[in-house]
C-alpha cells in the first residue's frame, strides 16, 4: 500500500489540489458567514480551517456556546467538525486531504444550514 500512496502523492496532482480546495472551502465559508450577517472570521492553512465566532458574539463564553451549537447542527447534517481556541469559540474544520469539490460544497451547505438553525435559536434567546 505504501508505494501506491507515495505514487498518488507524487503523480496525482495532490500537492496542487490541496491549496485549491482550501481556497474553495475558505471562500465558501466566508460567503456563508456574510449571507447570515455573522461577523466571524475564517482562517485557514491548506485545508485546515477555523471559523472564529468571537467577533460575532458579545463575549468569549457566548461565542463558545454558539460554536457548540453550530458543531451540533453540523453533526445533525452528518458533517463532523469540532471546537477549539479561546473559549472553544472557533469551529474547527479538518476535512480529508482528498476531499472533492462536491464534498466541499456539501460541507459549505451544511455550515450554511447550521448557521440558519443556530440563528433561529439565537432569536429565541439562547446563548
Amino acid at each position: 500500500a505504501a508505494p501506491t500512496v507515495l505514487t498518488t502523492l507524487r503523480d496525482g496532482g495532490f500537492a496542487e489540489r490541496v491549496p485549491e480546495a482550501g481556497r474553495r472551502l475558505g471562500a465558501g465559508l466566508s460567503e456563508a458567514l456574510a449571507e447570515a450577517a455573522v461577523a466571524g472570521r475564517v482562517r485557514r492553512a491548506g485545508l485546515m480551517v477555523g471559523v472564529d465566532l468571537r467577533p460575532a458574539a458579545e463575549d468569549e463564553r457566548r461565542a463558545g456556546a454558539w460554536a457548540g451549537e453550530i458543531v451540533e447542527a453540523m453533526y445533525a447534517r452528518r458533517v463532523l467538525v469540532s471546537r477549539t481556541g479561546p473559549g472553544d469559540a472557533v469551529v474547527k474544520i479538518r476535512p480529508p486531504l482528498v476531499i472533492t469539490d462536491a464534498e466541499i460544497d456539501r460541507l459549505i451547505d451544511a455550515f450554511r444550514g447550521a448557521l440558519a438553525d443556530v440563528g433561529r435559536e439565537q432569536g429565541r434567546g439562547r446563548a
